[in-house]
């Protein structure tokens, strides 16, 4: 009784999208209880193999797109001798006739149009995008397909990830670049301008003391190999440092901890502010350190709460009196739970955590009445009086 059919162009671009995901389509296409194909599934099954006819080398065989996001359609690729061929299944064809394609560094053999092989494709570099001109009308208004041969495997550099848990900050802001790509080294600038060959070359966290517009690129043996990315963030020089946030005092570890120590023997190296359970926000260069997180967390509903603390080492929760969570000792990353049973207001919160060595990571999350399973919402969080 459904008679809402897809229509070709959708089952087309589906799939080609489920083939540059790795993945197989399944039609549900099957006879009535007389034993006919409907007349829709018929014209669509037709109009597809139509399509198939021409262009089939393109799903079948092929694997997964190696491109992240593609805003004109999908990709499909196999490996042939000496290289690679990419399908670029072209849902939206340009109307300038231009055809960009971001981040690819590989030289290209050829480009052609697989409904016309002798149709080659004029091909030229934009910094880190790669430019074919194509002919003004589509082969296909559908999907149309170009073929692209590479040498080697496909290698791609995208826009640097510019990282950190808030956007806003009081007194100072780690940030954090990262590359999906180890050849590459990312340049980067903190006065608004575009990074080049000569900017500063990132190799530590940037620790940020005032409002800034930070843009990063890629770049390989001195040339862009990627679009630049950009990000801001706000110093709240009015914002009142009493409302919320926790307090954190920063400890350097003495000889080799395989547990958590007893701060109060300890003298903190470094204290400060911060809004959430984070590392980020802590300028971190060293092993064997601990943290102490503590302020208090203010309850709207009465209930049980669970609260899920994730660690590589040990760590260990604390609210009022009560230890909620301990997940202590020397550890590769580690989630353990506990509830607890509270009341509407404020609680004395304490979290302590150590770092021995290897990957540091430390994460705190909650639920309970009204509340899904997330991080604990800054609004919840105030430094103890």
């Amino acid at each position: 009784n459904d008679h809402y059919w897809k229509s070709t162009k959708d089952l087309l671009q589906k799939l080609a999208d489920i083939a540059s995901k790795g993945g197989n389509f399944l039609l549900n296409v099957g006879p009535t209880a007389e034993g006919l194909f409907p007349p829709e599934s018929i014209e669509r099954l037709q109009e597809m193999g139509q399509w198939m006819k021409v262009n089939g080398e393109s799903i079948y065989g092929t694997e997964a797109s190696p491109f992240e996001k593609l805003t004109w359609g999908r990709c499909t690729q196999r490996t042939i001798y000496g290289g690679t061929r990419l399908y670029l299944h072209v849902f939206d064809w340009p109307k300038d006739g231009i055809l960009l394609i971001p981040g690819i560094i590989n030289k290209v053999k050829s480009a052609y149009l697989l409904s016309n092989p002798h149709k080659k494709i004029g091909i030229s570099r934009d910094v880190d995008d790669l430019v074919l001109s194509l002919p003004n009308i589509p082969p296909n208004k559908i999907n149309s397909v170009i073929v692209l041969d590479i040498d080697g495997t496909p290698d791609i550099v995208y826009a640097p990830e510019i990282r950190s848990n808030q956007n806003v900050f009081i007194d100072t802001l780690l940030i954090s670049l990262l590359s999906n790509n180890i050849n590459s080294e990312i340049h980067f600038t903190l006065d608004g301008s575009v990074p080049n060959v000569n900017s500063p070359v990132y190799k530590n966290p940037l620790l940020l003391s005032k409002t800034t517009l930070v843009k990063a690129c890629a770049f390989r043996e001195r040339k862009r190999v990627s679009p630049f990315a950009e990000k801001s963030f706000i110093r709240d020089y009015a914002a009142n440092r009493n409302i919320n946030g926790l307090k954190y005092e920063y400890y350097k570890g003495k000889g080799s901890w395989d547990k958590l120590p007893n701060f109060k023997n300890l003298n903190p190296v470094n204290k400060g502010k911060i809004f959430q359970i984070e590392l980020n926000g802590i300028a971190i260069k060293e092993e064997n350190y601990g943290i102490v997180f503590s302020g208090e967390i203010n309850i709207k509903e009465s209930g049980n709460y669970t609260f899920f603390l994730n660690s590589n080492d040990g760590s260990r929760l604390y609210i009022g009196n009560k230890t909620v969570v301990d997940n202590d000792g020397q550890h590769g990353e580690m989630e353990k739970t506990g509830d607890i049973k509270l009341s509407p207001g404020k609680h004395n919160f304490r979290l302590i955590y150590f770092q021995a060595g290897g990957k540091s990571l430390l994460e705190l999350l909650m639920s309970g009445p009204y509340i899904s399973k997330g991080t604990i919402p800054v609004s919840m969080l105030f430094p103890a009086k």
